[in-house]
């Protein structure tokens, strides 16, 4: 799986992006990568020291045309994620990629504040909200001359882990899979799969609509970034010296993790054959897969949205 940044990514000069969870592994790399290729890139983002480490390490590291910017976003709760969205709005008049990386794992089941599983509020319900918010923009922005705006959410394959067959109520985002075997996983997993889904109808809806905006949903690869690093530190202290170098040996780095992101963000096929790249499931490098039965659900789809909304709705969102 080659993926070279320099020249697999065409020139993005004047294109607008937000790269979520941009402040480590393949989040920042996706960032940096698109600002080398001269776009404005804002990494979203809880933390500004961190944001700002990222932001000099870019400069230190060298790029020509592209600027980089720190976005305030915190998806821990609904409501932070629709502000941050509405704040950008003042900032920008348009929007042409919005490439979103939330992958919060829990070890343990821990409640949100509004009565939904961390993990599920962190990577669906607060994702949803910001990318509604910024929708009208992005929508603007594909009626320009020679647009090609784009939305990508990155799932994972541990989608498959789990096989919900309803999302009619709260309840059925606070599975806990407590006393399954990989109960944390199957928690991700299920926190995915509503990437995917959501992904999905999103791009119905669009395309009903009449939009040529592409939304896309990938696996990025199993890739070697801070998060391995800290679980692997977890391991018994007998197995660290062997886990770290296979883990490095056998994993992708974070570049190379960063590459199906970038493709799906940025590949002139996709605008080329729009039809083959909407709503479409990429794994690296860039290859379109066929989801299992449970992912490529339509119906599961809409009444995802549907109780998603609903429940949004509840919190006054």
């Amino acid at each position: 799986m080659k993926f070279d940044p320099v020249k697999d990514v065409p020139e993005l000069d004047g294109k607008v992006v937000i790269v979520t969870g941009s402040t480590s592994g393949i989040g920042f790399a996706t960032a940096q990568i698109l600002v080398r290729k001269g776009a404005k890139v804002y990494l979203a983002a809880r933390s500004e020291e961190k944001a700002k480490a990222c932001l000099k390490r870019i400069e230190d590291e060298g790029h020509e045309k592209g600027t980089a910017e720190w976005h305030h976003l915190d998806l821990a709760d609904p409501a932070l994620a629709k502000a941050s969205a509405e704040e950008f709005l003042k900032k920008e008049e348009r929007l042409d990629i919005l490439s979103a990386f939330s992958s919060l794992v829990m070890d343990e089941f821990k409640m949100g504040s509004r009565g939904i599983q961390e993990a599920l509020t962190t990577n669906h319900f607060s994702p949803f909200v910001f990318t509604s918010v910024l929708l009208p923009l992005l929508k603007s922005t594909a009626t320009l001359p020679n647009s090609d705006v784009r939305i990508i959410n990155v799932s994972s394959a541990g989608y498959i882990l789990v096989s919900p067959t309803q999302f009619k109520t709260k309840d059925d985002f606070n599975l806990s899979y407590e006393g399954e075997w990989f109960a944390s996983m199957k928690r991700y997993g299920l926190s995915k799969l509503c990437n995917i889904l959501w992904t999905k109808e999103l791009q119905r809806r669009l395309s009903d609509e009449g939009s040529n905006i592409i939304c896309i949903v990938l696996h990025p690869g199993t890739v070697f970034t801070e998060n391995v690093i800290s679980q692997v530190k977890g391991f018994p202290a007998i197995l660290r010296p062997v886990a770290m170098p296979f883990c490095r040996a056998v994993m992708l780095n974070p570049t190379q993790g960063a590459g199906t992101q970038v493709i799906a963000a940025t590949t002139p096929e996709a605008k080329k054959n729009p039809e083959k790249y909407k709503g479409a499931y990429l794994e690296p490098m860039g290859k379109i897969v066929k989801l299992s039965k449970t992912g490529g659900n339509a119906a599961l789809a809409q009444e995802l949205w549907t109780t998603t909304e609903a429940l949004l709705k509840e919190m006054d969102l």
